[in-house]
């Protein structure tokens, strides 16, 4: 039979004979025969050879094996496998390592405050597992009187090894503002007007310790305590120009003096840099956040900050913040509504050393920007001090604010947007509604012309409309076309900001 690629037996189809069928492949995929075996003797067949008695299928062969190291090999379940190691359990104490350095900047130029040089970095650390973490930040600006006082230094460090999440901030941040002032006044028999700015440096210096305590994943109860010291200097530069010519006659600068008990103006009238100021302040806040971020702003959800903080030392005042956020969603659309009430209230609430709270920024009330006022809308020069005086500035600057804020929302481009591109960045478009109220106590140093409580000021509103731009993870830019309601001499006009949606 040679030729046979393959043989294999078949169940005999001969009923009752006990004969034995095979099928055979001669070659081919068709090429198959069967044979049958009917012989008796045949079918009856022979012993097998002593030499297959007893022999096991499954081993290899030879038969007989001078070593049974195969076997062994065989029955081994660890074969190649690394020895037995014996752990011991010991408490994780992973080190912080650098996760990653922001891009260092450098920048030269020139500002309302005259030529800068400035620059800076921050590095981020972590452990192993993001239980602790530790940020960085060191940013030098030259715009100030030196170098010491114009560098920003922060550093924060955030433990979440347990339910009970605490941190630690601290550094120093420099402020600059300025402030205008007018005189006329006779000199070499001709009338001088004197332009006059005064330039304030402030550095605030604080350290923070912060316990928060999560009661699920929404809501947390935070305690806080701080102490802080501001320090104040200042300069000012005169302008004289004859009154009729406009000829340009002088240029004075100087350093403000300290001002004796506190103020910023001496008894004859004159600007003076103020003493510093220390405080020590704790707080406890009840916090909410079940909110659904949308890649410019929250779709969903809600949102809520109500804080308490009360702070002695050289001054003693109650801060008070209530931050209430709710967003709706019916279909593509968002309707978002915000609340909030910030303010400093109690006996040194009103101090200047403080700071003040200025309404018209994009956040709180748009379409009333500082740089967006004309010196038209501006008129007077008010006050013992002689400083210029902004009737529009001054309605929306206090220690106190309350803001109410209406916004209905629509992803227009992105992922869930109603044009679905997944890779494009993130576009919001919507309209809004903006109110607010600034104002502070009637002191004679911060409320010289009177006008400023709560009942004498007025409320200022907006209007309009506005795009949201995710700028790639790196920043949300906002766009709005906007009617500022309380500037008469003022219609429509384009507002640019780089934040996301309340």
């Amino acid at each position: 039979m040679s030729g046979l690629t393959a043989i294999s037996p078949a169940i005999s189809v001969a009923r009752g004979t006990g004969d034995l069928a095979f099928s055979v492949n001669k070659g081919g995929p068709f090429s198959y025969e069967v044979y049958v075996i009917d012989d008796p003797d045949v079918l009856a067949g022979e012993p097998a050879p002593d030499m297959l008695v007893g022999v096991d299928a499954s081993i290899i062969p030879p038969r007989e094996r001078v070593s049974t190291a195969h076997v062994e090999l065989l029955d081994n379940a660890r074969l190649g496998l690394a020895d037995p190691i014996t752990f011991e359990d010991d408490e994780y104490r992973s080190q912080l390592s650098l996760d990653f350095i922001s891009q260092p900047t450098i920048q030269f130029g020139a500002s309302d405050f005259g030529v800068f040089f400035a620059g800076g970095a921050s590095l981020f650390f972590s452990d192993l597992l993001g239980n602790r973490t530790l940020q960085t930040l060191l940013q030098v600006n030259t715009t100030f009187g030196n170098v010491i006082q114009g560098t920003a230094l922060l550093a924060g460090y955030e433990n979440l090894s347990s339910r009970w999440n605490w941190a630690l901030i601290g550094g120093q941040v420099p402020r600059v503002t300025r402030q205008f002032g007018f005189n006329q006044v006779g000199f070499e028999n001709r009338t001088v007007n004197i332009f006059e700015e005064f330039r304030w440096y402030e550095v605030n210096r604080e350290a923070t310790g912060i316990v928060a305590y999560p009661f699920n994943r929404n809501s947390r109860v935070e305690f806080s305590a701080s102490a802080r010291q501001v320090d104040f200097s200042g300069e000012t530069e005169e302008f004289w120009f004859d009154a009729f010519t406009g000829e340009f006659l002088n240029d004075v600068r100087e350093d403000l003096v300290d001002c004796p008990g506190g103020g910023f103006v001496t008894e004859a009238g004159a600007a003076c840099a103020p003493s510093s100021l220390y405080t020590a302040s704790g707080s406890v806040a009840l916090v909410y956040d079940s909110s659904i971020f949308g890649g410019t702003s929250p779709i969903v959800g809600q949102r809520y900050r109500l804080e308490v903080e009360p702070a002695v030392g050289t001054l003693n005042f109650l801060t008070i913040n209530g931050d209430v956020r709710r967003y709706m969603r019916a279909g593509p659309f968002t309707l978002a509504a915000r609340a909030l009430h910030f303010g400093r209230w109690g006996g040194g609430s009103d101090d200047w050393r403080l700071g003040r709270l200025y309404l018209g920024v994009p956040s709180l009330v748009r379409g009333y920007g500082d740089r967006s006022i004309d010196v038209q809308e501006c008129t007077g020069a008010g006050g013992q001090t002689g400083f210029f005086r902004c009737p529009v500035i001054e309605q929306l600057i206090g220690s106190r604010v309350a803001v109410g804020n209406l916004e209905l929302r629509l992803p227009l481009l992105g992922g869930i947007g109603v044009i679905r591109a997944p890779g494009a960045p993130p576009v919001e478009v919507g309209v809004f509604y903006d109110m607010g109220k600034a104002w502070m106590g009637e002191t004679p140093e911060n409320c010289p012309g009177g006008g400023c409580s709560f009942g004498e000021r007025q409320w200022v509103s907006s209007a309009g409309l506005l795009t949201r731009v995710n700028l790639f993870g790196l920043m949300i830019a906002e766009i709005d076309f906007v009617r500022p309601f309380d500037r008469p001499d003022k219609g429509w006009l384009w507002q640019f900001s780089l934040t996301p949606g309340f």
